[in-house]
């Protein structure tokens, strides 16, 4: 995959997660990946590789390419790499990553193979990895249809296994000490005397050290979380209260909109007045739609307040009105 490229701070997860001297790490299977969003912004202080795990002075960042919607897949997509790192989910911290194409989800066409999903035989098998071919040129960043572990399964592992032998490697040179008598935790990585490298000195030596392309995984037999119940890592914050959803996000003169439409289904407006709401407080704008209105305002009470006002002739309905009918 070749050596290592870098990346402002900024630039990192959009700004979710501040990464000093850090370095990324990731698999890609396709022979032409896509470009890593981390790379955006580069600079000569930081350093990264692909999108799926950081490194940097306060430990492991796990980056998740889908949306954790309540099934636990933040979890799940996590504790892949924490195995193979070998490390505990309370090693590393979880964060979303960027809309990006490299985030493509190569599982989500499976389902329109004619093939059952228990059905593990060649020509079920050859047609689903025929799908990625589509599902890759698309670049399509989605989260549903099952598919988020499917996806990422091995993905995520290869992310973690190459990151554990890189980081191993690195501490061996930091250290003194050969690779096979290193150990990996949530402090750095550590020696048999209890020497340790901590992970803002592992990031910048990894810097200089090739990530294989074919890791080895870690066999079924020796997994410690995978197949275990893990606890969430998407409760605690949904549990405080301090879990950020698009409705929290604040910018710098964002407006709010609401939209009204005709109360029949595919009915549309043959006209509106619009006078009253646009003379209330907050409303920038109310604009026609396609069967309804659509009201600008500057924060969602005045625009859901204006668009009440908003008087509405709607066309009748395309279907009959009552059963008679």
């Amino acid at each position: 995959m070749g050596k290592f490229a870098t990346f402002t701070r900024r630039a990192a997860l959009l700004g979710s997660i501040g990464i000093g001297g850090g370095v990324a790490f990731g698999y890609y299977a396709y022979r032409k990946p896509y470009a890593n969003p981390l790379l955006r912004d580069a600079d000569a202080q930081s350093a990264v590789l692909t999108p799926y795990v950081v490194v940097d002075a306060s430990g492991i960042t796990v980056i998740t390419p889908r949306a954790e919607m309540g099934q636990g897949v933040h979890t799940t997509l996590a504790a892949l790499v924490a195995e193979e790192l070998g490390v505990t989910l309370a090693d590393v911290r979880v964060v979303h990553g960027p809309a990006a194409k490299a985030y493509y989800n190569a599982a989500i066409a499976q389902d329109i193979v004619p093939f059952a999903p228990t059905d593990e035989g060649a020509w079920a098998e050859r047609a689903r990895r025929f799908t990625a071919v589509p599902a890759k040129f698309l670049g399509a960043q989605i989260t549903g249809g099952s598919s988020s572990t499917p996806d990422g399964f091995t993905k995520m592992r290869k992310a973690g296994a190459a990151a554990r032998e890189v980081l191993l490697v690195a501490g061996a040179r930091l250290l003194g000490a050969p690779v096979a008598a290193l150990t990996l935790s949530g402090a750095g990585v550590s020696d048999a005397d209890g020497n340790v490298a901590t992970y803002a000195d592992l990031a910048q030596a990894a810097r200089d050290i090739d990530v294989p392309d074919d890791p080895a995984l870690t066999p079924p037999a020796q997994w410690r979380l995978l197949g275990r119940a893990q606890p969430r890592v998407d409760v605690p914050a949904k549990s405080t209260g301090t879990a950020q959803f698009s409705i929290d996000v604040r910018l710098p003169d964002m407006l709010y909109a609401t939209v009204r439409m005709n109360p029949h289904l595919g009915g549309t407006l043959n006209s509106f007045d619009a006078t009253a709401a646009r003379q209330m407080r907050g409303v920038k704008k109310v604009i026609a739609l396609d069967g309804g209105i659509t009201v600008i305002a500057t924060n969602t009470w005045y625009a859901l307040q204006a668009a009440e006002a908003v008087v509405c002739d709607w066309a009748d309905a395309p279907y009959p009105a009552d059963s008679v009918a």
